[in-house]
């Protein structure tokens, strides 16, 4: 176990190229720098997550501790000047689990539908892009979150107030 404040851990950097939408509806591409930093202080581990956009006429950057997080803080600086990256994070129907964010800092999220749990299947990068995206301002994804977790909780109290099937204890006949 370390114990020495402030030393690192590991640092990461990953680029990759992806789309910003226009309100307008034109597409700007964009090249993205994710740097993750850990360190222990206290006894403690630390992230840092700087995500940075940069396309022709522009940066945004996001500072948080988990990549979700700061790819949230990028899409409000984008959404003062008109722009949505085109990926998977800005999905409204995007939600992550806490074992996603504590296991991989917030880079893979579920694409879930009302009143249906996420399966594995549903586990997506939050930087890859695919069809039929519903991209969504920060808010409105935070909004849909409590929307689909209601849903989902509706799902177990039905279950658990539904009779159940089959042999009851009272019929049961122990040998």
């Amino acid at each position: 176990m370390f114990h020495m404040t402030g030393e690192a851990m590991e640092s990461r950097t990953d680029t990759f190229d992806l789309e910003l939408v226009h309100i307008s509806g034109a597409l700007l591409h964009a090249t993205a720098e994710a740097n993750l930093r850990e360190w222990i202080e206290g006894g403690y581990r630390k992230t840092e997550v700087r995500l940075a956009f940069r396309w022709p006429g522009g940066e945004a950057l996001g500072i948080d501790w988990h990549y979700h997080a700061a790819l949230c803080r990028v899409r409000e600086r984008l959404a003062e000047v008109g722009l949505t990256p085109r990926c998977y994070g800005a999905c409204r129907n995007l939600v992550l689990s806490g074992m996603a964010v504590d296991m991989g800092l917030g880079r893979r999220g579920y694409l879930v539908r009302l009143g249906q749990r996420s399966e594995l299947s549903d586990l997506v990068d939050i930087f890859q892009a695919g069809p039929e995206m519903d991209l969504a301002s920060v808010a409105d994804q935070a909004a849909f979150r409590l929307e689909w977790e209601r849903s989902v909780r509706w799902l177990d109290q039905s279950a658990v107030s539904a009779p159940r099937r089959g042999v009851t204890r009272a019929a049961r006949h122990d040998a």
